[in-house]
């Protein structure tokens, strides 16, 4: 028992989040994740059935110390249209 801390990379991550859950912890320092880290269909980034929605689900932390994931501001100069952006997210 004890604090470890290891850095990951676009090779490991997918391993790691494999292997562990429950009183883990990851931290992201960085805005970009790996594919890695999810390893599955575009349609399923937005919800658990990912490498990373199944570490959480096996009661894993994150810890994300960067930008809000997938927020990208559409158009800087005029107010997005919010159903037409949640349509392209469909």
């Amino acid at each position: 028992m004890g604090i470890h801390n290891r850095r990951l990379n676009y090779f490991s991550i997918e391993q790691w989040l494999l292997n562990h859950g429950k009183g883990d912890v990851i931290v992201f320092l960085q805005d970009v994740l790996p594919y890695t880290a999810f390893n599955a269909s575009y349609i399923d980034l937005f919800n658990l059935n990912n490498n990373l929605g199944n570490f959480l689900l096996k009661g894993g932390i994150v810890i994300w110390l960067s930008d809000v994931p997938f927020f990208y501001r559409l158009r800087c100069d005029k107010n997005a249209d919010i159903d037409k952006v949640k349509n392209e997210f469909e």
